[in-house]
């Protein structure tokens, strides 16, 4: 009697703190990715290739963002499971997973191209936008089989119809190799290949401190190895955050009825750690870079104030009057002080002026000139 009514209040318990987690990953996830948007784009500078990659990833990471108030949903009541959810929305989530994979293996390799090769032409933007373009065909491409075998199997369930059990244990396999494994490996091997050269020309710096460009190469590896540390940063963040999800599907489908049922208890909660990863990138250009910090600030602080004064405005609109003579005081008091009101108003929220904003971007571009995150 005890544990039959206790188990409810568990379950219940457990489905609100996942609900509460889900929603505060939503909130800051959603938040954070827009400001990288808004920063890269509002950037005055050329955008580098990495920018654009960055910029590729936040939008990754809002593809998987979005499927959170489904799932939330999905917790209390039942979703109709039509031909194109289970064919399309579904396997959706596992484009974004390739996108971010391919991207950071992207990011990673074109840094150790640049530090590797300082002299030579820098990848133009349109062969960067057509990289990233390749990268979401190959990601589709990947996810074809998935959307060819999912079908709805009631009216509120989805079923991956394979021909055979060997066929799903290859695709699955498959899935850990080129999702997992494989980007993990060539990622290794483009950061042990920089920390080399990085090692390397710091012992070159040292013997040519007297030359006439020691200054600008010491600004380089500077620049060179807090780009490269952010970028290691992130793909820990997301090797850590996805190994779960890697871990319960093997074992679901190469492992015996023990490991099985370890597996549907992990598939259970990796979904936590995965789209944790999502608001976490953000948090990461911030904490390290300057272009990003400065950009959170200047835009959360410009929305909160804006927000604070309409408040105010409406506050003072429904603010009740004591009487009549107190009305006809406010109204005199109003018509003497209104320019200075909304002067106050308008300049609480008013942009930066010309000189200022030149000079801090000025500031900015002197810093930050190589600066990607």
């Amino acid at each position: 009697m005890s544990a039959n009514s206790t188990q409810p209040s568990q379950s219940l318990t457990e489905r609100n703190v996942r609900v509460g987690f889900y929603i505060a990953t939503f909130v800051i996830g959603l938040i954070g990715n827009l400001l990288v948007l808004i920063v890269i784009a509002a950037k005055r500078a050329k955008k580098t290739v990495n920018d654009l990659f960055i910029m590729n990833l936040a939008v990754s990471d809002l593809t998987l963002i979005f499927f959170l108030p489904l799932h939330i949903y999905g917790m209390f009541h039942a979703i109709p499971a039509n031909a194109f959810f289970c064919h399309f929305i579904r396997p959706l989530m596992t484009v974004s997973f390739f996108v971010s994979v391919y991207t950071l293996t992207s990011m990673a390799i074109h840094r150790c191209h640049v530090i590797l090769n300082p002299f030579k032409q820098e990848i133009r933007q349109k062969s960067a936008v057509l990289w990233i373009t390749v990268l979401w065909i190959l990601s589709f491409t990947n996810v074809l089989p998935l959307m060819i075998v999912t079908t709805p199997d009631s009216p509120t369930e989805c079923l991956e119809n394979w021909p055979s059990l060997d066929h799903r244990r290859a695709y699955t396999a498959a899935l850990f190799i080129l999702q997992y494994v494989l980007p993990l490996v060539i990622i290794a091997i483009a950061y042990i290949r920089i920390g080399l050269d990085l090692n390397r020309s710091c012992s070159r710096g040292y013997k040519t401190d007297r030359a006439a460009n020691s200054l600008e190469n010491q600004a380089r590896r500077r620049e060179n190895f807090k780009v490269t540390k952010t970028l290691a940063i992130i793909v820990m963040i997301f090797a850590v955050c996805m190994l779960p999800c890697q871990v319960g599907w093997m074992l679901l489908d190469f492992g015996n009825e023990d490991q099985q049922n370890i597996a549907m208890v992990i598939l259970k909660f990796s979904l936590v750690p995965t789209v944790f990863h999502s608001c976490l990138n953000p948090l990461v250009y911030g904490s390290i870079g300057k272009q990003f910090r400065r950009g959170y600030v200047k835009y959360l602080s410009y929305f909160c104030c804006c927000c604070r004064v309409s408040i105010l405005k409406e506050f003072k609109m429904l603010r009740p009057l004591d009487s009549s003579s107190q009305q006809g005081h406010d109204e005199s008091k109003r018509a003497l002080n209104g320019s200075k009101n909304i002067t106050k108003l308008e300049t609480i929220c008013a942009p930066e002026n010309t000189a200022t904003q030149a000079k801090l971007i000025s500031n900015e571009e002197i810093v930050d000139t190589v600066t990607v995150v």
